[in-house]
This record gives structure tokens, sequence and C-alpha cells, in this order.
């Protein structure tokens, strides 16, 4: 297990629940060059609002195919890993990351990068806004918190000049972390992606995936065959993408996925405060047919993964364009949705995916955020009936949570189910999408 740092705890009462900030590991990588840049931006913890329009007004990079790494650890603010500095990033301040000719990623030719991002010791409520170097900030949002809260999502980012921008949208302090995937390239060589209505492939409550029911023990290391599950092919497979869920923890922690086999990674995945059910999306490189997903808590959890696609050399798979951030559906501002009303209880939306090509789009990549809800609940983001036994997004009363979803789309639509008694609203944010 590798050495670990905890953050300072910071309590903090929100939703009527005592919460304590996670943890993460820290990287001693060599520090990059970082700057930072002053800006204006509204303040707040919701996604913010804004036009269906692309803020960047970028054009869409080149398409490409996907190289799996690590993870690695190629930002972590609190130790002077890809900036120069340890000190927090301060209120409304643009963090630069070099990320083109760092931890295997190539000098050039780089159109993109998947990261999981996480946000922690926030002194304010905010947003973090990632997005290509140097374009204007969108009005699109990949992380929200509360202050003292510990967040986490997975990015997919075009890259420009070699470099990714993450704003800090608050009027407090924050520090960053990200832990680097893979990235896209137009690298002949590279892995083409084959999208999959969502499948259960590990629930620990109901032995899927594993022989038992009971709880992962802390320090435990859990293996699944991906290989051969839930539409995945049984050889040739290079990454798999997977929404996990951590559930049923009795104290703060945090889960790292990596290539099974492999030595654990200073990376994390999720984090989580006590009695919190967390989602995240991860994309893992698969060796020997599996994964692996260890238990940095020091209480037993449960482990949920819903795989939604996967990486391989096969030629007839789709390829990635990524794009400035897009916003194609707010139903707080009948953006997507003719009304201003939150989704209803049980109620399905189908939406049109705006900025799409007219054809041949197989895959959207999504930032989906759900806030104002009235009642905890889950959220499924799916191509078309039947729904299947999966979730992407979780949260409790008054939560802002976003989580990044890679989902087919039928005749450029995709169908998002409120399984709660409760209303909420959605905010889905388009990063890129997959062709063939």
């Amino acid at each position: 297990m590798p050495t670990t740092t905890r953050s300072r705890r910071a309590l903090v009462v929100f939703a009527s629940t005592a919460i304590i900030a996670g943890s993460l590991l820290v990287n001693t990588a060599p520090a990059h060059a970082t700057s930072w840049v002053a800006a204006s931006i509204t303040e707040g913890a919701s996604a913010p609002r804004g036009g269906q329009v692309n803020e960047a007004a970028l054009p869409l990079a080149p398409v490409g195919a996907y190289t799996p790494l690590g993870p690695v650890r190629v930002l972590d603010t609190r130790s002077a890993v890809g900036v120069s500095t340890t000190t927090a990033v301060p209120a409304h301040q643009t963090v630069s990351l070099k990320v083109a000719g760092v931890a295997g990623v190539p000098a050039s030719g780089v159109t993109g990068v998947a990261m999981n991002v996480t946000v922690t010791q926030p002194s304010w409520y905010g947003v973090l806004n990632v997005y290509p170097d140097g374009q204007a900030q969108p009005v699109a949002s990949n992380l929200n918190w509360i202050p003292g809260q510990t967040v986490p999502n997975m990015v997919i980012v075009q890259v420009v000049d070699g470099s990714v921008d993450f704003f800090n949208n608050s009027s407090g302090t924050i520090h960053i972390v990200a832990d680097l995937a893979g990235y896209f390239s137009q690298d002949t060589t590279a892995s083409s992606y084959t999208p999959l209505t969502p499948a259960r492939v590990l629930d620990t409550r109901a032995a899927i995936g594993v022989s038992t029911t009971t709880a992962v023990a802390p320090g435990q290391t859990v293996k699944l065959p991906v290989a051969g599950a839930g539409g995945v092919p049984a050889t040739g497979v290079t990454a798999v993408v997977m929404n996990v869920t951590a559930t049923d923890q009795f104290a703060e922690g945090f889960l790292t996925v990596y290539p099974d086999g492999q030595p654990e990674p200073t990376a994390s995945n999720l984090n989580w405060f006590a009695f919190e059910t967390r989602p995240n999306l991860v994309i893992v490189p698969v060796v020997n047919g599996s994964v692996d997903f260890v238990n940095n808590s020091p209480a037993t959890i449960n482990i949920v993964a819903d795989v939604s696609g996967y990486f391989s050399h096969d030629t007839t798979a789709s390829t990635f364009t990524p794009a400035a951030p897009l916003r194609v559906l707010d139903t707080r501002a009948a953006i997507g949705i003719g009304t201003t009303k939150p989704l209803t209880p049980g109620q399905t939306i189908t939406l049109q995916i705006a900025g799409l090509p007219a054809s041949g789009v197989t895959a959207v990549v999504l930032n989906v955020t759900v806030t104002e809800p009235s009642d905890p609940g889950v959220l499924t983001v799916y191509p078309a009936d039947p729904r299947p036994l999966a979730s992407n997004l979780n949260w409790r009363n008054g939560d802002t949570v976003p989580n990044l979803v890679i989902v087919p789309v039928v005749n450029g639509t995709v169908k998002i189910f409120n399984n709660s008694p409760g209303t909420v609203h959605v905010v889905a944010d388009l990063a890129g999408f997959f062709t063939k």
C-alpha cells in the first residue's frame, strides 16, 4: 500500500447530516510549471446556468483513438505535483496544467485526456470548470462542492497547446488533484471504443461478480473479471468504462480501481463520507482480463459497478471527437426541454443531444449534474427502453452531484430516468462524442 497523507478533517453540517472530509493519496513526483490567472465568474455550489451555446467557440478537435495509462497522478496542489507550489488555489483563479509530454502522454498529437479530478479541502461552496487551455471559460461545470467536502469526477477534456485549464469558481480556496487515466490521439495503433447498454457486472451486496454477499473489508482488494462480462469480449480488451458506486460505508475513505495484478497506484477514483453513497465513472486498463478495486477505508463498504463500454483494437469500433463543453440540458432554464419544471418522481425524459453530426454517432460523453433534489434518489442515463439495471448518480436531499456519463445514443437521443420519490433538476454538458 502506498503511503498516505491525510488532509485535516473539517466537520460540516449539510442537509441535516454531519459529514467529515475525506483524504487522498499524495505523490512526490516532480512538479511541472503552472500559472494562476485572475478571472471573474458568478460563484455558487450549484451547476451554473447558461444558454445552449458553445461558450468556448472552439472548433472540434480531430477524431482520436484512446491509449489507456496508469492511472498516474499528474496534479496535486497540496504537494507540488504538476504545479510549483503547495499553496491552495485562490478564489476565482485558473491553474494551467501541461499534460503533453507528461506521464506517458506524447509531447504532440494529443487531442484529449481522461482524468479523474478531485477537489479537496475547499473553504467555501463552489464549482470547478475544466476546459481547453487558453479558451474562454465555458458555462459547463465538472465538480460541485460544499465547504470541507472531498469530491471526485472523471473528466474528458480537449487538449490545446498541450495543456488544460482548471478554474476555481468559488469565493474560497481549494486544492485540486488529477489522476490521468489515458489520452486520445490520431495514433492508428491506439484503441477504439465500443459502447454498451449499461450492465451490472459487480455488486458485492448480491454476489454479482463475486462469490459472496459479504461487504468488502478495510484494505481488501476485490478482483473483477470483466472480459466476457456484460457484453465485453473475452479477449482483446485494453480498457473498460464503468460507473462505480461505493455504498454502505461506516467511515470516510476512498476507492482505487486499477489494472489487475499491478502495484496499487498513487491515485483514487471515489471519495466518500460515512453513510454516503458515492458514484464515479472509471476508465481503467484491463490486464489478464480483470481489474482490481481496493477499499482504502477503516470500515467495510459495498461496491457496485455497471459497465457501459470498452476499448479494443477493433478497427470497426468508434473514435472520439472532443469538443469544448456545450450545455445541452438544464431543466431549470428550459434548455433541451420545453419547461423549467424539475423532473417529477419516476419521470423519464428523452433528450435530443444538440451539437452532434447528423449521422454516425454511437455514443456521447456527458457531464450530468443533479441539483435541488427534494428527496434522495438515483438517476439512470441510458440509450433506449427497456431501462437497464444500472445507475449513474446517487444523491441525498439538497445535494448537488455531478458524474461523467458515456452512453450510447439512438437517433441522437438518450433517456434520463429520475428514480426518486421527489423532484430533481438535471443539467448535462456535452464534452464530446464517438463516431464510426
